[in-house]
């Protein structure tokens, strides 16, 4: 048979290419953001592709939760620290080995559960104080306010300028809004929603009553809004002062004269405020949780959201001080990190922080007679979920 004749008699095989590998990530993030950490993660893992989809705020928790329910959740996902419980005690976390990584990272404790680490720090805030320079001149405040007594004050006499201005700025409705903002007034006063045991609610002792009454005095002078309404009148020059930690006033006020400091405590007590943290973690049903851990653990360091919105603090101590060295103005953010907490890591938290939420601004939009009476309310629904 000639060479032609076996040609075409032989079998022929074609390279058909591997199948590339593909994870699958969701983040609140811009892919644009992400994507030269995702490119560098695939050169270092050839035939790996990573799909990065941007969830909302509004209503990326249930997404998540939908998919993971019906087993159909991404490999990879940002979670944020109040989330962590539900899932973490649902099972629906595996666990990711840090290794070399775990002495940098701080934030690890809450999520360590017999010794195995279910999520990655990947950046946190603690909100602070930004207040307009020009309104504290008019109202003739010559210094920041550190206590209470002195915030109140300020906040009124920056109202007493005209009807139309506010001192304060007090951020009701959203998800999270709410109870995120007022609780610090709550921790810094001595008050905690349960007990160490977490059998019961002490939402209606005094520590607890006092903060809301005083957070209901303060809003005589504020202004009590949404989020996006609080900070557009700030912007506006109509509000001295609002307490916020993403915000950025070189483009959104540019001609804005401001400062910033710690949100005040009661006179002797320290400024106590929200940690929030954002994690990165490892779906339990995922067919290739090694890989996902190594994405994970790829995306936390670097400062990626940092180097674009500077508030927003790593969870590596040396990237941390990177940033400080090339943003000096984070130093009091940082500071305010290092006294801050969290709400109990308990399973039922988002359910606890709804009531709490409707205490607040049902007693601001007058719908309660007194902060005794709203946190009976709170009280009540939180005591059944313990």
């Amino acid at each position: 048979m000639g060479l032609a004749a076996a040609l075409l008699v032989a079998p022929v095989v074609l390279a058909v290419p591997a199948a590339a590998q593909e994870l699958t990530i969701w983040t609140f993030w811009s892919e644009e953001w992400l994507r030269p950490a995702l490119d560098a993660f695939e050169e270092a893992h050839p035939g790996v592709k990573v799909k990065h989809e941007q969830l909302t705020w509004e209503n990326g928790l249930d997404k998540i939760t939908v998919a993971i329910a019906a087993r159909n959740g991404p490999d990879v996902v940002e979670l944020g620290s109040t989330w962590m419980p539900q899932f973490m005690g649902a099972g629906a976390l595996a666990p990711i080995d840090a290794g070399e990584l775990a002495s940098d990272l701080t934030g690890l404790d809450p999520v360590t559960k017999s010794g195995e680490v279910y999520g990655l720090p990947w950046f946190g805030t603690a909100n602070v104080v930004y207040y307009n320079k020009d309104l504290f001149a008019r109202a003739g405040i010559e210094k920041v306010p550190t206590t209470w007594d002195e915030l109140l004050d300020a906040s009124r006499r920056i109202h007493a300028l005209d009807p139309d201005l506010y001192g304060y700025s007090i951020k009701i409705g959203g998800r999270f809004t709410t109870w995120q903002k007022f609780y610090p007034f709550v921790w810094s006063n001595g008050g905690r929603t349960l007990n160490d045991d977490w059998t019961q609610a002490r939402v209606t002792e005094k520590p607890f009553v006092d903060a809301l009454a005083y957070y209901q005095e303060l809003a005589a002078s504020s202004l009590v809004g949404t989020q996006e309404e609080v900070r557009q009148a700030f912007y506006l020059g109509k509000v001295g002062m609002i307490f916020d930690g993403t915000l950025n006033l070189e483009k959104d006020a540019p001609g804005l004269e401001y400062g910033v400091f710690l949100l005040p405590a009661p006179a002797g007590a320290k400024s106590v405020v929200f940690s929030g943290a954002d994690y990165l973690v490892v779906w339990s049903g995922s067919k290739q949780k090694a890989l996902a851990g190594e994405l994970a653990k790829a995306l936390v360091t670097g400062n990626l959201i940092s180097s674009h919105i500077p508030s927003l603090i790593s969870f590596s101590r040396s990237d941390q001080q990177a940033h400080l060295r090339a943003n000096p103005g984070i130093a009091l953010f940082i500071e305010a990190m290092a006294e801050a907490t969290h709400p109990p890591m308990h399973p039922a938290w988002e359910e606890m922080a709804t009531a709490v939420t409707e205490a607040v601004e049902g007693l601001l939009l007058g719908q309660f007679s007194s902060p005794q009476e709203a946190l009976e309310y709170a009280q009540d629904a939180i005591e059944p979920l313990l």
